[in-house]
């Protein structure tokens, strides 16, 4: 939930954001998916594959500060990269400004159109701060990361090191990532599993106006990735505390986004300040969890889940206001 800039989310007291979420009780620390930990490493370098829509710069942003010299890899064609160089200018320009619907529409051009959630995401949080230009330790390494070049990368980049792996991507990674860096890739997943797998999930739980799942899946993870979906063991879960304080399910997910982003980012920190040290992973029982997909997030299952969303809402302040009335006359 930590990022960086002025007047934005980065500055929210500890106080504050213990407010706005609440902790799973999961332990952090041991061996990976099926107890193989990684070779200990005086100084382990650190890797982000991540996704390169707007949402994704609140990690980006953070992952630079906190991680100065730590890779970022940004599933996108490297002929983009121009592309980028403006994105990247606009967050220098507009970063600590309040998000004006001018900004909002410099960085819906530059990105080629935002979603509901990085609209949110602006104006609740700011523009998040990037440089000027790209540095060298971040790179776009094509769209199909399942490629030849993107497996030859990796047989490299593991013969040469013992890299600790972080993803937030929207493509399924192909076994051969899994065997290759032995089962250390670590996702952030923007729900709480086992509750709510796959994409657009919280979104497709809200359609379904299930209150007691919504209420349960709202928040972050962050897991191992294993041949599943979403399946791979819990090492750190956070579940919002006061989801139907948000106006909309944008905001709600948006917040969810940074919530899983904060995750990767602690066990990062972790494995850099400490890198003897390896997350547990705690498998949890997913057989009767729903998994959503891109393909079902249709227009209309948008529109009902933002309806869906206000309906929960709806129910919840009744449930407050009836909690609070007993109270009352109970005195």
């Amino acid at each position: 939930m930590e990022a960086l800039g002025k007047a934005t989310l980065w500055w929210l007291s500890w106080s504050a954001r213990r407010q706005l979420t609440m902790l799973v009780e999961l332990p952090v620390y041991a061996a990976g998916v099926d107890g193989v930990g990684w070779r200990p490493q005086p100084h382990r370098s650190l890797v982000l594959i991540c996704e390169g829509g707007f949402h994704a710069s609140y990690l980006i942003s953070s992952w630079l500060r906190r991680l100065p010299g730590a890779s970022v890899l940004i599933r996108d064609d490297p002929d983009r990269t121009p592309e980028y160089e403006k994105r990247w200018s606009a967050h220098r320009t507009h970063a600590g400004r309040p998000a004006t619907s001018r900004v909002v529409a410099h960085l819906d051009e530059v990105y080629c159109g935002m979603s509901r959630t990085e609209l949110e995401m602006a104006k609740t949080y700011g523009i998040p701060e990037l440089p000027a230009r790209m540095p060298a330790d971040v790179q776009l390494v094509g769209a199909d990361l399942n490629s030849n070049d993107c497996r030859q990368w990796l047989v490299n980049t593991v013969s040469e090191s013992d890299p600790a792996i972080f993803v937030f991507l929207d493509q399924l990674l192909h076994d051969w990532w899994i065997s290759l860096a032995r089962g250390q890739i670590i996702n952030a997943h923007s729900a709480v599993l086992p509750h709510a797998r796959g994409m657009f999930a919280i979104e497709q739980v809200a359609a379904s106006q299930d209150f007691s799942r919504f209420v349960r899946a709202a928040g972050a993870t962050a897991h191992y990735v294993d041949n599943g979906v979403d399946t791979g063991p819990v090492i750190l879960a956070r579940r919002l505390a006061a989801p139907f304080s948000h106006e909309s399910i944008w905001s709600c997910k948006g917040q969810s986004f940074l919530t899983a982003f904060d995750l990767i980012l602690q066990l990062a920190e972790s494995l850099r300040d400490d890198p003897e040290s390896l997350p547990v992973g705690h498998r949890l029982d997913a057989r009767d969890a729903p998994v959503f997909s891109r393909r079902e997030f249709t227009p209309s299952v948008r529109a009902a889940a933002e309806q869906g969303f206000l309906a929960m809402k709806s129910r919840d302040a009744m449930s407050s206001a009836n909690a609070s009335a007993s109270v009352a006359q109970s005195r």
